[in-house]
């Protein structure tokens, strides 16, 4: 009788020992598992956080951009008053003013290049500067002619029409590089808008 008693209280140790054995192993892989999906988290927020970041980098240079954008469109239209105002009085002051307007927005074509990577934007700029200068040049055989007092009206008929169609040309040309800049930043936000949305999951769950 004794040792079936021993017997039982033996099995029932055993028992007890293999169901702690249980436990201690469940606790460590629910540990595991816990530390692993943190983990796992940790990972995907430093992830978003970084691209959020780069992208927030990326708008600002993109505002920039517009805003030069802009900057060259008034530029040309300030060509353009000065061009106009040369064929009606025919003073030579004019073209002195589009010479000066055409250095500056040469040089403001040369900066905004050099924050462009891309060769869309790059042949954009180049054909609005091509097209500036082969503007201005006309307009400089026009002040000549009327320095040395042979500018007809038949010339600036003729003048009138060809400057007024290079005119429209450079203001598709930067008006087509605008939308280009703005189509850009458009998607920029867009893509921040969907890491916010990917940030505010991540920090429900």
């Amino acid at each position: 009788m004794d040792l079936q008693k021993n017997m039982k209280k033996l099995a029932k140790l055993e028992n007890v020992d293999i169901l702690k054995n249980l436990n201690s192993n469940v606790k460590i892989k629910i540990w595991h598992k816990i530390v692993g999906g943190f983990a796992i988290m940790l990972a995907i927020i430093v992830f978003v956080s970084t691209l959020a970041i780069q992208n927030s980098k990326k708008v600002q240079s993109r505002v920039g951009k517009v805003r030069k954008a802009s900057m060259l469109y008034e530029e040309i239209q300030n060509i353009a008053i000065n061009q106009q105002n040369f064929l009606i009085e025919r003073d030579s002051k004019y073209v002195t003013e589009v010479q000066m307007a055409n250095l500056s927005l040469m040089n403001d074509i040369d900066i905004a290049r050099k924050s462009h990577k891309d060769p869309v934007d790059l042949d954009a700029l180049a054909k609005v500067k091509k097209d500036v200068e082969k503007f201005t040049e006309k307009l400089q055989v026009l002040s000549r002619a009327q320095q040395n007092g042979v500018l007809t009206d038949e010339m600036v008929k003729k003048a009138s029409k060809e400057l007024k169609g290079d005119l429209d040309t450079i203001h598709e040309s930067i008006e087509g590089y605008m939308k280009t800049q703005e189509k850009k930043l458009e998607a920029l936000y867009k893509f921040n808008r969907m890491i916010g949305y990917v940030s505010l999951i991540l920090g429900v769950i």
